[in-house]
């Protein structure tokens, strides 16, 4: 979070006020990913079972995996599971 403050307290202004190049297009992307955030997080499903994209061999694939290890059973977040991906 410290990072995102001081870029946002340090932006740069051209002669004629406006920001930098190079800051709009750090702006724009925040923006984007500000915006697209709820949305994914809304629409995206959280399992296969639910997803629309994927057909039934598919399904079948990504579930089998998940069980194979250890890790299709839960169906909640919990702060292990993200250890889990970050430490490898």
């Amino acid at each position: 979070m410290p990072c995102l403050c001081h870029s946002l307290l340090n932006i740069t202004f051209d002669d004629r006020g406006r920001p930098a190049d190079y800051d709009r297009i750090f702006l724009l992307e925040g923006m984007a990913t500000c915006i697209l955030a709820p949305l994914v997080y809304v629409f995206l499903p959280d399992n296969p079972e639910r997803s629309k994209f994927l057909n039934e061999a598919e399904k079948e694939v990504i579930t089998r995996s998940r069980a194979a290890a250890g890790n299709g059973t839960a169906s909640h977040f919990e702060w292990r599971y993200l250890k889990d991906v970050a430490t490898g």
